[in-house]
């Protein structure tokens, strides 16, 4: 039957501009969800109700890259995921961690193609990562939560620090902020020394100043570090929830190490896919012997150097954790088989509600605080940085560049 008016049961339509509508699309490629998710999620987001043939033209003509239809030459997409295996010094990275990666680059390649290339170059690594005999581990009960911001997890992790570096005072702490609903990292920083309560309040208030509030309750390992996030929390729970119970829903509450599975689990991660390559990367200046632990201006130049270097590192691990695709747990009572940010943005489709307490402004003020070294030598590092031509900073040139600006600091 002819339709001259051009309506169809799906109704008229009210688009939003290309570019929001393309930025919506490109999130959900990232998220990793499937044709009938982004459908829901534009529903949600857009109030826009379309059909799979109507997306998949909106992708095509908006020029959104997907995993069948990448955007690029097969020929360019494996030179990306020769590169990205071939940063991996320890071999820790499996198929689904370098996907992962590339796509936060927005390059898009099939499982089945990494692991193809990776079977060619380094073959060795699927019996690195075999996991081999299992030790015996704690007795774990299933977690719950209500939804994202009813249990913040924290924890510090020190495989970066002065006693595992053996390089004198050197030491690159690193903190966590999880949160247990969605799995999603709120914060991963390093800091200049996570054992101190001063330090970890100034985060906590960096933290609480990102996200807008506080959670209903936050969750750390037993340590008087702990003092300062503890006030915060509790002051500023009972100041701006007085109506949630205590005794239900604690404010603030601290256990073992081994029973802080939130943050915990994901030391092993970050250890796997960046942290054993970091620590090969920092202690080739001390074997080397390019870096003199007795120098204060060599100190301050290594924290100089590799502090922004390491903090960019951890910026994309979490973005790549946050993006990732979850195995499935059907024992599981929260989320699974998810990705981390879909469930924390969108906890509705996951059966959870979002618990953030709000605070105001001028109770989340940021201070900056976090020095590695004094502003004398900043301007003199900088100055130094320029003499010697301003070369590309990373992980791969950082001794070269080191050794280059050393001689203009004596």
């Amino acid at each position: 039957m002819p339709n001259p008016e051009g309506a169809n049961q799906w109704g008229p339509k009210d688009y939003p501009p290309d570019d929001i509508l393309k930025k919506s699309l490109e999130k959900y490629v990232a998220y990793g969800l499937t044709r009938e998710q982004k459908l829901a999620r534009l529903k949600k987001d857009h109030n826009l109700e379309i059909s799979i043939r109507k997306l998949t033209n909106l992708q095509k003509r908006l020029s959104v890259a997907t995993v069948r239809k990448p955007g690029l030459e097969k020929e360019v997409l494996e030179e990306h995921v020769t590169e990205q295996v071939l940063k991996d010094a320890s071999k820790r990275q499996g198929p689904g961690t370098i996907k992962s990666r590339l796509k936060d680059k927005k390059i898009l390649v099939p499982r089945r193609v990494v692991r193809e290339i990776m079977k060619a170059l380094v073959p060795e690594g699927f019996d690195i990562r075999y996991p081999g005999n299992k030790h015996s581990k704690p007795h774990r009960t299933p977690l719950t939560s209500l939804g994202p911001f009813n249990e913040i997890s924290a924890d510090g992790h020190e495989k970066l620090d002065s006693k595992t570096l053996q390089m004198g005072t050197i030491s690159l702490p690193i903190y966590v902020y999880r949160d247990k609903f969605s799995g999603y990292i709120l914060k991963l920083v390093v800091l200049p020394d996570a054992r101190k309560a001063v330090a970890l309040g100034h985060v906590f208030l960096d933290l609480m100043s990102e996200i807008g509030g506080i959670p209903i309750q936050m969750t750390t390992d037993l340590g008087s570090e702990v003092g300062w996030q503890y006030a915060f929390q509790d002051t500023s729970r009972r100041l701006f929830a007085p109506q949630v119970d205590p005794d239900v829903f604690p404010t603030f509450v601290t256990i073992k190490s081994v029973h802080n599975t939130v943050s915990e689990s994901l030391w092993r991660f970050l250890s796997d896919i960046s942290g054993k390559n970091l620590r090969e990367v920092v202690l080739y200046g001390k074997e080397f012997h390019i870096f003199n632990p007795q120098s204060d201006m060599h100190c301050d130049l290594f924290y100089w150097v590799f502090v922004p270097l390491i903090q960019t590192e951890l910026d994309e691990f979490r973005t790549m954790w946050n993006q990732h695709k979850v195995r499935p747990q059907k024992e599981k009572e929260m989320p699974s088989g998810h990705t981390p940010a879909d469930a924390f943005e969108y906890p509705e489709e996951y059966n959870g509600v979002d618990c953030l307490i709000k605070v105001p402004e001028d109770t989340q003020e940021e201070e900056e605080w976090l020095s590695w070294y004094g502003t004398d030598f900043a301007e003199l590092a900088e100055a130094a940085y320029e003499e010697i031509g301003s070369p590309e900073l990373t992980l791969e040139t950082a001794w070269t560049v080191f050794e280059e600006m050393a001689p203009h600091l004596v």
